[in-house]
């Protein structure tokens, strides 16, 4: 079985990372555990560290996918939706 890692870029400075292993692989790269967004399903890091992040997966092999930010989530977590 191959590993699948979904990368959604929310903006400039958040990105989001979902998957089998993701948080092992970010804890990894970082150093430290990853923070957990429960609207987005996936753990929250900058830009920089997700792209060093797919850097690592797809050398090992791992199926890479981007995402497109969720608008609804997004405005829910601004408070817009409340």
């Amino acid at each position: 079985m191959s590993a699948r890692l979904l990368v959604t870029f929310e903006n400039q400075n958040a990105a989001t990372v979902a998957g089998w292993r993701s948080r092992e692989l970010l804890e990894e790269l970082t150093g430290r555990a990853p923070l957990y967004m429960p609207l987005r399903r996936g753990w929250y890091t900058r830009p920089k560290t997700a792209r060093d992040l797919i850097a690592v997966a797809q050398s090992r092999g791992w199926a890479v996918e981007i995402g497109q930010p969720d608008e609804h989530a997004a405005a829910h977590a601004r408070g817009v939706l409340w």
